[in-house]
């Protein structure tokens, strides 16, 4: 994920200094090969490459795309170094206590976070957002195939979140499968597949259902009283069902958003992204139901929900 970041901040339009500290070398490669597939002027640009935070310097924004169970030490050095403004992939941490200890010290370090949940960006989601009256009951349903309901579920409850202008929600968990997945991501990671149902304080109810099927479409309903929205993110087209239209919906990925995020967070401080106090409810939520669904089946205690 952090190649895709890296790929955005190299077209943004001004001259910049980049820091990536990367000690892996398998990673580095990968990101550096990924520079090579985009055009980019390389005039006014520097790429500083270091193995260590402690080789890197302050900066104006800060972007933490390591797993998330190294979240807190990377906060706590760069926090050090002066930095103040942290664009944080998600899951942003592995545990309650972990992110009440994160929140503690962005506040305490008068700093300010973000959690990168970018659909807020997508123009074909703005534009859905501009037909709904904020604040009225709404339902949105997830149906797709097996790309990692523990690390993408975040994005379609800030979704949620963000067109009900809502920040709680309750999950249910009950109907996941009864299984647990070794993720792609590392031998410690689980992954999840199933069903995933929520309840904002607004009376909003969300279904999230990942199926143990690799081929299948991201379709989404959006539905309220005076709308009703069907729409595929894989084959990019959306169904208005009440006005019997149809039209293009575009998926936009990372690498194309980051000019306009990071932009945002230079100029004003607020970007269109939950912030790190504003997630919380949601990753409290997440964490309850994945640990509480890995003791049912290993009978183990869980003290960190092992996704990122």
């Amino acid at each position: 994920m952090g190649s895709r970041h890296l790929q955005g901040l190299v077209r943004l339009p001004f001259e910049k200094s980049i820091e990536i500290i990367e000690p892996n070398q398998n990673a580095k490669d990968v990101a550096k090969s990924r520079l090579n597939e985009i055009e980019y002027s390389k005039k006014n640009l520097s790429l500083k490459w270091y193995s260590s935070i402690k080789e890197s310097h302050q900066s104006d924004v800060t972007i933490i795309s390591t797993q998330s169970d190294s979240r807190v030490n990377v906060i706590e050095e760069l926090l050090k170094l002066g930095n103040s403004k942290f664009l944080v992939e998600k899951m942003v941490c592995q545990s309650m206590n972990d992110y009440d200890h994160i929140l503690s010290i962005i506040n305490s370090n008068n700093a300010k976070a973000w959690v990168n949940t970018p659909r807020r960006y997508w123009d074909s989601y703005k534009n859905i957002e501009k037909q709904i009256e904020k604040n009225k009951r709404m339902d949105i349903s997830i149906n797709a195939g097996n790309f990692g309901l523990g690390t993408n579920a975040i994005h379609f409850i800030d979704l949620l979140m963000w067109l009900s202008n809502d920040k709680e929600i309750i999950l249910n968990g009950d109907y996941l499968d009864k299984v647990v997945l070794p993720s792609k991501r590392g031998i410690k990671l689980k992954e999840f597949v199933g069903k995933i149902t929520g309840k904002t304080s607004n009376g909003s109810t969300l279904s999230i259902n990942f199926l143990p099927y690799s081929n299948l479409p991201v379709v989404l309903n959006i539905i309220g009283e005076k709308f009703f929205f069907m729409i595929n993110e894989t084959s990019q087209i959306m169904y208005d069902l009440i006005n019997q239209t149809d039209s293009e919906f575009k998926t936009e990925y990372q690498s194309t958003l980051e000019p306009k995020i990071i932009n945002d967070i230079l100029e004003n401080s607020q970007p269109n992204l939950s912030t790190l106090e504003d997630s919380r409810n949601s990753h409290k939520e997440l964490f309850k139901i994945f640990n509480s669904h890995i003791e049912k089946i290993t009978n183990t205690r869980v003290e960190k929900c092992p996704i990122t």
